[in-house]
Protein backbone atom coordinates (compact mmCIF):
# COMPACT_ATOMS: atom_id res chain seq x y z
CA UNK A 1 0.00 0.00 0.00
CA UNK A 2 0.87 3.45 -1.27
CA UNK A 3 2.37 5.76 1.74
CA UNK A 4 3.25 9.16 1.75
CA UNK A 5 4.08 11.63 4.97
CA UNK A 6 5.39 15.79 4.65
CA UNK A 7 7.19 17.75 6.83
CA UNK A 8 7.99 21.27 6.28
CA UNK A 9 9.27 23.95 8.55
CA UNK A 10 7.59 26.61 6.77
CA UNK A 11 4.39 27.17 9.67
CA UNK A 12 6.55 26.81 12.53
CA UNK A 13 7.70 29.46 14.97
CA UNK A 14 11.38 30.40 13.58
CA UNK A 15 12.82 29.93 17.18
CA UNK A 16 11.44 26.35 17.14
CA UNK A 17 12.06 25.27 13.59
CA UNK A 18 15.36 23.14 13.81
CA UNK A 19 15.10 21.65 17.01
CA UNK A 20 11.75 20.50 15.38
CA UNK A 21 13.73 18.97 12.36
CA UNK A 22 15.37 17.23 14.24
CA UNK A 23 13.11 15.89 16.19
CA UNK A 24 11.76 14.44 12.77
CA UNK A 25 14.92 13.19 11.63
CA UNK A 26 15.37 11.19 14.96
CA UNK A 27 12.16 9.36 14.18
CA UNK A 28 13.70 8.68 10.63
CA UNK A 29 17.05 7.43 12.68
CA UNK A 30 19.30 10.35 11.75
CA UNK A 31 20.84 13.08 13.60
CA UNK A 32 21.47 17.09 12.82
CA UNK A 33 23.28 19.69 14.04
CA UNK A 34 23.27 23.45 12.78
CA UNK A 35 26.13 24.96 11.00
CA UNK A 36 25.24 28.21 11.90
CA UNK A 37 22.69 30.78 12.93
CA UNK A 38 19.18 28.69 12.70
CA UNK A 39 17.10 31.82 12.51
CA UNK A 40 16.25 31.60 9.15
CA UNK A 41 16.30 27.71 9.05
CA UNK A 42 13.97 26.49 6.54
CA UNK A 43 13.68 22.52 5.82
CA UNK A 44 11.32 20.59 4.03
CA UNK A 45 10.99 15.93 3.61
CA UNK A 46 8.52 14.19 1.59
CA UNK A 47 8.48 10.57 2.53
CA UNK A 48 7.09 8.28 -0.18
CA UNK A 49 6.55 4.72 0.77
CA UNK A 50 5.27 1.92 -1.76
CA UNK A 51 6.93 -1.69 -1.62
CA UNK A 52 8.93 -2.48 -1.86
CA UNK A 53 10.84 0.74 -2.12
CA UNK A 54 10.93 4.08 -0.40
CA UNK A 55 11.88 7.71 -1.45
CA UNK A 56 13.15 10.71 0.59
CA UNK A 57 12.93 14.36 -0.73
CA UNK A 58 14.96 16.41 1.47
CA UNK A 59 16.15 19.88 1.39
CA UNK A 60 17.07 21.66 4.14
CA UNK A 61 19.45 25.15 5.47
CA UNK A 62 23.09 24.61 6.36
CA UNK A 63 23.72 22.00 8.47
CA UNK A 64 25.29 18.90 9.81
CA UNK A 65 23.43 15.47 8.93
CA UNK A 66 24.87 12.29 10.61
CA UNK A 67 23.92 8.91 11.35
CA UNK A 68 26.27 7.28 14.85
CA UNK A 69 25.84 4.06 16.44
CA UNK A 70 23.02 5.52 18.77
CA UNK A 71 20.57 6.30 15.80
CA UNK A 72 21.33 2.72 13.75
CA UNK A 73 20.58 1.17 16.95
CA UNK A 74 17.32 3.36 17.30
CA UNK A 75 16.23 2.75 14.31
CA UNK A 76 17.87 -0.31 11.84
CA UNK A 77 16.79 0.45 8.13
CA UNK A 78 18.41 -2.91 6.99
CA UNK A 79 18.40 -1.30 3.60
CA UNK A 80 20.97 0.26 0.60
CA UNK A 81 20.55 4.14 0.38
CA UNK A 82 20.48 5.37 -3.37
CA UNK A 83 21.54 8.94 -2.67
CA UNK A 84 20.90 11.41 -5.23
CA UNK A 85 22.44 14.63 -5.41
CA UNK A 86 20.10 17.36 -6.34
CA UNK A 87 21.82 20.46 -4.71
CA UNK A 88 25.41 21.92 -4.86
CA UNK A 89 26.91 18.58 -2.78
CA UNK A 90 29.71 18.72 -0.47
CA UNK A 91 31.30 16.04 1.95
CA UNK A 92 29.79 12.99 2.69
CA UNK A 93 31.39 10.12 5.00
CA UNK A 94 30.28 6.53 5.42
CA UNK A 95 32.22 5.00 8.11
CA UNK A 96 35.99 5.69 6.77
CA UNK A 97 35.33 6.46 3.74
CA UNK A 98 35.00 9.97 2.45
CA UNK A 99 33.24 11.21 -0.72
CA UNK A 100 33.13 14.61 -2.21
CA UNK A 101 29.80 14.93 -4.15
CA UNK A 102 28.16 17.32 -6.66
CA UNK A 103 25.07 17.85 -8.45
CA UNK A 104 23.91 14.45 -10.60
CA UNK A 105 26.26 11.94 -8.29
CA UNK A 106 25.22 8.75 -7.05
CA UNK A 107 26.10 7.02 -3.86
CA UNK A 108 24.97 3.74 -2.63
CA UNK A 109 25.71 2.74 0.54
CA UNK A 110 24.76 0.21 3.38
CA UNK A 111 22.27 2.45 5.49
CA UNK A 112 23.07 0.42 8.35
CA UNK A 113 26.59 2.11 8.82
CA UNK A 114 28.36 5.41 9.89
CA UNK A 115 26.90 8.63 8.11
CA UNK A 116 28.14 11.68 8.03
CA UNK A 117 27.20 14.76 5.55
CA UNK A 118 28.47 18.59 6.15
CA UNK A 119 27.04 21.04 3.97
CA UNK A 120 28.03 24.79 3.62
CA UNK A 121 25.28 25.09 1.53
CA UNK A 122 21.60 23.76 0.90
CA UNK A 123 21.41 20.42 1.67
CA UNK A 124 18.92 18.80 -1.00
CA UNK A 125 18.93 15.32 -1.66
CA UNK A 126 16.74 12.61 -3.29
CA UNK A 127 16.96 9.20 -2.04
CA UNK A 128 15.80 5.71 -2.46
CA UNK A 129 15.93 3.09 -0.11
CA UNK A 130 15.52 -0.58 -1.21
CA UNK A 131 15.66 -4.12 1.02
CA UNK A 132 19.12 -5.39 1.68
CA UNK A 133 17.53 -8.39 0.47
CA UNK A 134 16.56 -7.40 -2.79
CA UNK A 135 20.15 -5.55 -3.79
CA UNK A 136 22.39 -8.47 -1.90
CA UNK A 137 21.14 -10.72 -4.40
CA UNK A 138 22.97 -9.11 -7.82
CA UNK A 139 26.09 -7.28 -5.95
CA UNK A 140 29.61 -8.69 -6.11
CA UNK A 141 30.21 -10.62 -2.69
CA UNK A 142 32.45 -8.01 -0.67
CA UNK A 143 34.02 -7.77 2.66
CA UNK A 144 33.16 -4.41 3.93
CA UNK A 145 30.06 -2.51 4.35
CA UNK A 146 28.50 -1.10 0.82
CA UNK A 147 29.86 2.50 -0.03
CA UNK A 148 30.55 3.51 -3.48
CA UNK A 149 30.70 7.18 -5.22
CA UNK A 150 28.95 6.86 -8.66
CA UNK A 151 29.68 10.10 -10.93
CA UNK A 152 26.36 9.90 -12.92
CA UNK A 153 27.39 12.11 -16.04
CA UNK A 154 27.79 8.55 -18.50
CA UNK A 155 28.18 4.94 -18.35
CA UNK A 156 25.84 2.60 -16.58
CA UNK A 157 25.83 4.90 -13.90
CA UNK A 158 24.22 7.60 -15.73
CA UNK A 159 21.44 5.06 -16.73
CA UNK A 160 21.41 4.34 -13.46
CA UNK A 161 20.41 8.31 -12.38
CA UNK A 162 18.45 8.50 -15.26
CA UNK A 163 16.20 5.67 -14.35
CA UNK A 164 16.05 6.87 -10.41
CA UNK A 165 15.17 10.78 -11.84
CA UNK A 166 12.02 9.01 -14.02
CA UNK A 167 11.57 7.28 -10.91
CA UNK A 168 10.84 10.09 -8.95
CA UNK A 169 8.24 11.80 -11.75
CA UNK A 170 6.40 9.06 -11.97
CA UNK A 171 6.26 7.36 -8.32
CA UNK A 172 2.50 8.65 -7.86
CA UNK A 173 1.34 6.92 -11.07
CA UNK A 174 3.32 3.88 -10.96
CA UNK A 175 0.64 0.82 -9.45
CA UNK A 176 1.96 -1.04 -6.13
CA UNK A 177 1.67 -4.23 -8.38
CA UNK A 178 4.32 -2.95 -10.99
CA UNK A 179 6.37 -1.60 -8.32
CA UNK A 180 8.23 -4.87 -7.67
CA UNK A 181 9.42 -5.16 -11.41
CA UNK A 182 11.13 -1.53 -11.07
CA UNK A 183 12.75 -2.46 -7.95
CA UNK A 184 14.03 -5.43 -9.74
CA UNK A 185 15.41 -3.40 -12.97
CA UNK A 186 16.51 -1.32 -10.18
CA UNK A 187 18.59 -3.41 -8.03
CA UNK A 188 20.38 -4.83 -11.39
CA UNK A 189 21.54 -1.39 -12.47
CA UNK A 190 22.72 -0.52 -9.53
CA UNK A 191 24.89 -3.88 -8.76
CA UNK A 192 26.22 -3.43 -12.30
CA UNK A 193 27.34 -0.13 -11.36
CA UNK A 194 28.96 -1.89 -8.39
CA UNK A 195 31.10 -4.17 -10.34
CA UNK A 196 28.58 -6.69 -11.34
CA UNK A 197 28.87 -8.30 -15.06
CA UNK A 198 26.41 -5.62 -17.44
CA UNK A 199 25.66 -9.14 -19.51
CA UNK A 200 23.98 -11.34 -16.56
CA UNK A 201 21.25 -7.92 -16.34
CA UNK A 202 20.68 -7.02 -19.95
CA UNK A 203 16.95 -6.45 -19.63
CA UNK A 204 18.02 -3.83 -16.41
CA UNK A 205 20.33 -2.15 -18.73
CA UNK A 206 18.27 -2.24 -22.00
CA UNK A 207 15.41 -0.07 -19.37
CA UNK A 208 17.67 2.09 -18.05
CA UNK A 209 18.87 3.35 -21.61
CA UNK A 210 15.31 3.31 -22.54
CA UNK A 211 14.48 5.96 -20.06
CA UNK A 212 17.72 7.82 -21.20
CA UNK A 213 16.26 7.95 -24.72
CA UNK A 214 13.44 9.28 -23.30
CA UNK A 215 14.82 11.87 -21.38
CA UNK A 216 17.09 12.71 -24.62
CA UNK A 217 13.64 12.84 -26.67
CA UNK A 218 12.09 15.35 -24.21
CA UNK A 219 14.92 17.59 -24.44
CA UNK A 220 15.20 17.58 -28.67
CA UNK A 221 11.66 17.09 -29.88
CA UNK A 222 11.49 20.44 -31.57
CA UNK A 223 14.11 19.86 -33.46
CA UNK A 224 13.51 18.38 -37.22
CA UNK A 225 16.59 16.51 -37.13
CA UNK A 226 16.36 14.49 -34.18
CA UNK A 227 16.76 11.07 -35.51
CA UNK A 228 18.01 7.49 -34.45
CA UNK A 229 21.84 8.24 -35.67
CA UNK A 230 21.79 12.06 -33.93
CA UNK A 231 20.04 10.09 -30.64
CA UNK A 232 22.56 7.44 -30.55
CA UNK A 233 26.00 9.83 -31.14
CA UNK A 234 24.52 11.80 -28.29
CA UNK A 235 23.89 8.91 -26.02
CA UNK A 236 27.47 7.27 -27.00
CA UNK A 237 25.74 4.57 -28.11
CA UNK A 238 24.98 2.56 -31.14
CA UNK A 239 22.04 2.89 -33.24
CA UNK A 240 21.66 -0.57 -32.79
CA UNK A 241 21.55 -0.50 -29.64
CA UNK A 242 19.14 2.32 -29.31
CA UNK A 243 16.87 0.39 -31.34
CA UNK A 244 17.32 -2.42 -28.78
CA UNK A 245 16.31 -0.57 -25.88
CA UNK A 246 12.56 0.18 -27.69
CA UNK A 247 12.35 -3.29 -28.60
CA UNK A 248 10.52 -4.80 -25.31
CA UNK A 249 8.26 -1.57 -25.32
CA UNK A 250 6.29 -2.36 -28.44
CA UNK A 251 7.20 0.69 -30.20
CA UNK A 252 10.16 2.37 -32.13
CA UNK A 253 12.16 4.93 -31.66
CA UNK A 254 10.37 7.08 -34.76
CA UNK A 255 7.05 5.61 -33.66
CA UNK A 256 7.45 7.16 -30.01
CA UNK A 257 8.92 10.44 -31.63
CA UNK A 258 6.20 10.82 -33.76
CA UNK A 259 3.41 10.25 -30.91
CA UNK A 260 5.30 12.77 -28.43
CA UNK A 261 4.80 15.30 -30.68
CA UNK A 262 1.20 14.99 -32.00
CA UNK A 263 0.55 14.84 -28.57
CA UNK A 264 2.28 18.00 -27.39
CA UNK A 265 0.54 19.25 -31.01
CA UNK A 266 -2.35 18.54 -29.53
CA UNK A 267 -1.92 20.32 -26.30
CA UNK A 268 -1.31 23.46 -28.44
CA UNK A 269 -4.02 23.40 -30.62
CA UNK A 270 -6.35 23.25 -27.54
CA UNK A 271 -4.38 26.19 -25.48
CA UNK A 272 -4.17 28.23 -28.36
CA UNK A 273 -6.84 28.20 -30.73
CA UNK A 274 -5.79 30.77 -32.99
CA UNK A 275 -1.92 29.46 -33.45
CA UNK A 276 -2.28 28.29 -37.41
CA UNK A 277 -1.97 24.86 -37.49
CA UNK A 278 0.80 24.83 -39.54
CA UNK A 279 2.98 26.71 -37.18
CA UNK A 280 2.11 24.68 -34.22
CA UNK A 281 3.14 21.41 -36.53
CA UNK A 282 6.44 22.69 -37.73
CA UNK A 283 7.11 24.17 -34.34
CA UNK A 284 7.11 20.32 -32.86
CA UNK A 285 9.63 19.19 -35.41
CA UNK A 286 7.33 18.26 -38.22
CA UNK A 287 8.48 19.41 -41.87
CA UNK A 288 5.40 18.12 -43.93
CA UNK A 289 1.82 19.21 -43.32
CA UNK A 290 0.61 16.29 -44.92
CA UNK A 291 2.57 13.94 -43.47
CA UNK A 292 1.43 15.56 -40.03
CA UNK A 293 -2.21 15.75 -40.80
CA UNK A 294 -2.22 11.88 -41.92
CA UNK A 295 -0.61 10.67 -38.16
CA UNK A 296 -2.58 12.95 -36.34
CA UNK A 297 -5.72 11.51 -37.84
CA UNK A 298 -4.36 7.75 -37.57
CA UNK A 299 -3.39 8.74 -33.56
CA UNK A 300 -5.91 10.66 -32.58
CA UNK A 301 -9.52 9.86 -34.97
CA UNK A 302 -10.18 13.45 -35.89
CA UNK A 303 -8.09 16.26 -37.65
CA UNK A 304 -6.54 19.11 -36.13
CA UNK A 305 -9.61 21.28 -37.49
CA UNK A 306 -12.31 18.74 -36.04
CA UNK A 307 -10.79 18.84 -32.80
CA UNK A 308 -10.94 22.90 -32.43
CA UNK A 309 -14.00 22.69 -33.65
CA UNK A 310 -15.40 20.26 -31.28
CA UNK A 311 -13.63 22.27 -28.57
CA UNK A 312 -15.63 25.57 -29.60
CA UNK A 313 -18.80 23.38 -30.35
CA UNK A 314 -19.02 20.45 -27.50
CA UNK A 315 -21.21 21.40 -24.67
CA UNK A 316 -21.74 18.02 -23.21
CA UNK A 317 -19.28 14.98 -22.63
CA UNK A 318 -20.12 13.59 -25.52
CA UNK A 319 -18.82 15.88 -28.10
CA UNK A 320 -15.89 17.12 -25.75
CA UNK A 321 -14.73 13.37 -25.55
CA UNK A 322 -13.26 14.36 -28.90
CA UNK A 323 -10.44 16.31 -27.33
CA UNK A 324 -9.63 13.72 -24.89
CA UNK A 325 -9.16 11.72 -28.87
CA UNK A 326 -10.28 8.78 -29.68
Amino acid sequence: MAEETEFSTDQLPQAERFDLWRETYRTLGLNCEPLGETASFQAKLTHKAKWPLQSFHIKTGVASVFRTQREIADRSWNAYMIHYEQGEGGLTAFSRREFPTRRGTLVVADSDQLYRSDRRSCYHKYAIAIPKAMLDRYLPIASDPLARLLPAQNGVAGLAAGYIASLAREWDNIDDAAMGSVAEALAQLISVTCGARAEEYQDAVRAGRLVQAKRYIEQRLTDPSLSPALAASELRISVRVLHAAFEPSGTTFAAYVRRRRLEECRVALLAHPSRPVTEIAFAFGFNSLSSFYRAFQSEFGASPGDLRNTLQQGSNAGDLALTGIK
